[in-house]
């Protein structure tokens, strides 16, 4: 999506974007649970893509640890996608708005994207906001989440291995890079 920016601004040069951002364990987890990193080609296209990026980076995964191995590239696509907004976004109008904040605050968040946008926010919204945070139910897309399991899901799925190759690949984005 990121890629496809500077052909967009060219056609909607006063486009905005909303760049909704979650905890990377929190979508690691996600990925992981969802079974589609095979279909999406993880294996193939994110060790490249993250080199290109970060080609100073080692693993401290065990080759054994087929587990923490997933987990770490899952969060190398992560890392990837957010460093690819991070030079794309500045071509727009943009806001970042963070999940965990959207769910704990839903009528701040809101006016905070209404107001970004110039429009006035309809009461619909905020109940579609308040049923989807009802109850956690469907299936891998549903947008039917209590804020817990926005939250907190990643704690009591990713094994503490898994959680602490996550970590190294975002501390070597944020520190071991520069």
């Amino acid at each position: 999506m990121f890629g496809k920016l500077g052909w967009l601004k060219a056609f909607m040069p006063t486009l905005k974007i909303l760049f909704l951002k979650r905890d990377p364990r929190a979508i690691v987890s996600s990925v992981l649970r969802s079974g589609l990193a095979p279909l999406w080609n993880y294996e193939a296209l994110v060790p490249r893509a993250f080199a290109r990026l970060y080609p100073a980076y080692a693993s401290r995964v065990p080759g054994h640890d087929a587990a923490a191995r997933a987990a770490e590239l899952a969060a190398m696509s992560v890392v990837a996608r957010y460093e690819l907004a991070r030079h794309t976004l500045g071509l727009f109008e943009h806001r970042v708005l963070y999940l965990d904040e959207l769910a704990r605050k839903p009528a701040q968040s809101l006016r905070a994207i209404t107001d970004f946008l110039g429009v006035e926010p309809h009461p619909g919204q905020l109940a579609f906001l308040g049923e989807r945070q009802g109850a956690s139910r469907g299936g891998l897309f549903s947008s039917f989440r209590v804020h817990e399991d926005v939250e907190h899901t990643w704690r009591r799925h990713l094994a503490p291995r898994q959680v602490q190759a996550v970590e190294d690949v975002l501390f070597f984005a944020h520190y071991g890079s520069s």
